[in-house]
């Protein structure tokens, strides 16, 4: 009989990694400081999530769940360019750096990573990465766009993969990019059209795309606050609108046929604090293909009784 991994969800944001691994792992706890968040994810799933920052919880309260896979998504922003790329010197870092001393003593058999272009060449990953080969891991590093999946929206990302017990290999097959139009509401919404004036003041530096593009950019935290490399817009009917949430959430992948039931962004939440919490997720489609492809490999190396 093949145990299934429990999982630690550390950066847990709205749920991305737990509904990435629904039905091939049991997430046994998650942890997050960000309450919108919280109130996302606790309508979607039903294990514990913990509003704490990460570097306030002592050694025992992270090891106690007895998880044996940690999936990490740190805040990104000390290593992109808006955020000067300061890596473990930006005190957004902490936390990482507090996970990093533990996984010297209490490291789990496998841990999975996923941060921004960039992180690779960052001090952090560096450390890291001599801390996990110090602790018998073999290590994988991987740059995946959504794009070589089929899904038409940018979102290049970094991924590590680290195990005690196998060498994770997946050389990414490309396929043909879905149409847009698969993933958008199919009646007009108002409410996010853009007004004229909003459009002639911006338009030299907005991504606008029709109903049947075959790539849109990368949504980001600053959706709905920044008309200018945060997501790409929409044309239709001789209009321009931002995407919606649920939209955007469909192209990262958090409503797929594999799932036994919708993703909930609950109606309590504007679109601004929705779209914050959607451009600071993951890729659902892309990490639910990695793992699993990485569980299929652990399976197929040993049976645990």
């Amino acid at each position: 009989m093949l145990e299934r991994p429990r999982v630690m969800e550390f950066f847990a944001g709205i749920g991305g990694a737990a509904r990435a691994f629904e039905g091939m792992a049991d997430v046994v706890a998650a942890i997050d400081i960000n309450q919108n968040a919280e109130r996302v994810y606790r309508a979607n799933f039903d294990h514990p999530y913990i509003v704490k920052s990460i570097e306030s919880l002592s050694v025992s309260a992270l090891t106690d769940w007895s998880a044996d896979t940690w999936w990490l998504s740190a805040p990104c922003q000390p290593f992109t360019r808006r955020g000067q790329r300061r890596g473990s010197q930006d005190l957004r870092s902490a936390a990482l750096k507090y996970l990093l001393r533990i996984l010297v003593s209490h490291p789990p058999r496998h841990l999975l990573l996923e941060n921004v272009p960039g992180f690779e060449s960052s001090g952090i990953r560096n450390e890291l990465v001599m801390v996990l080969k110090a602790g018998g891991f073999h290590i994988t590093e991987l740059e995946i766009c959504p794009t070589v999946l089929g899904v038409p929206n940018r979102r290049v990302r970094y991924y590590l993969v680290a195990s005690r017990d196998i060498h994770f290999e997946w050389s990414v097959t490309e396929v043909e990019t879905r149409n847009l139009g698969e993933f958008l509401d199919q009646s007009a919404v108002e409410g996010s059209v853009l007004a004229p004036a909003i459009l002639e003041r911006y338009q030299a530096g907005m991504n606008v795309v029709p109903r049947d593009a075959r790539v849109t950019n990368c949504f980001t935290a600053a959706y709905g606050r920044s008309m200018t490399r945060s997501g790409s817009f929409l044309e239709e009917h001789g209009r321009v609108r931002r995407f919606t949430p649920a939209e955007i959430a469909r192209l990262l992948g958090f409503q797929n046929d594999e799932f036994g039931s919708s993703f909930i962004l609950p109606d309590w939440l504007s679109d601004l604090q929705l779209y914050k919490l959607l451009g600071n997720s993951i890729s659902v489609t892309v990490v639910r293909m990695l793992a699993r492809k990485f569980l299929g490999q652990l399976n197929g190396s040993r049976t645990v009784e």
